[in-house]
This record gives structure tokens, sequence and C-alpha cells, in this order.
């Protein structure tokens, strides 16, 4: 019973951790838009802020939300929604959040440094 329902777990797990070529569009934005978020991110942590960075985020946020409406208009008037096309646009929504995340990071802690109290004020 008990090895069962460990081949079972494994077979779970292997499922949905082992890439399979039907989430390889997910992957695929998932990677391309975490790779642009980390290059940020060790900049900041390294140089610290300056108008590079900012220039760089903004054009990275940019190609983050254009890349979804290109991606659901090819879907919608092209072959329909297929698996690929809604596999690629939930690849790209966790990068839209960790854009949304290091703006939020990044001004809240350029204007609050000294309170302690995060961004609302009670």
């Amino acid at each position: 019973m008990i090895s069962t329902a460990i081949q079972s777990l494994c077979e779970t797990l292997s499922y949905y951790l082992i890439p399979s070529p039907e989430w390889s569009p997910f992957w695929d934005s998932l990677y391309d838009g975490l790779g642009t978020c980390m290059i940020v991110w060790i900049q900041l942590y390294f140089f610290g802020m300056s108008n590079n960075i900012t220039i760089q985020l903004t054009g990275f946020i940019a190609m983050h939300l254009v890349t979804f409406p290109i991606v659901a208009w090819h879907a919608y008037y092209g072959d329909g929604w297929t698996e690929e096309a809604v596999d690629r646009c939930l690849g790209i929504v966790p990068v839209l959040v960790l854009d949304v995340v290091t703006v939020w990071f990044l001004y809240w802690r350029r204007g609050e440094k000294t309170d302690y109290n995060g961004p609302f004020k009670g």
C-alpha cells in the first residue's frame, strides 16, 4: 500500500516538475521574462538606483506588457485559443506580477527609507 502511494506521488510530481513539450511555451515565456527581471535586480544590488536602471526597467515592463496582448491577439484571430497560447499567456502573468513588485519595492524603499511601518501608515 505504501509503495503504491509513493509510486503515485512520484508520477504526479514527475508530471508537474519535469518539463514536457506541452509546457514549453509556458516555460519559454516565464524564463524570458524572469531573465530580464533578474538583470534589473542584479544591477540594483550591485550599483544602486540610477537613471540607466530606470530606463531599462521601463523598457522591460513595456516589452512584457506588449507581449501579452500580442499573444492574445494572435490566439484570438489566428488559430483560436490553443493550449500553446494559453500556456504562453500564463507564463507572462508571473513576470508582470514581478514587474509590479519591483516597481513597488523600488519606489516604496526610495521614499520611505527611515520609516519601518511600510507604505501603510496607521
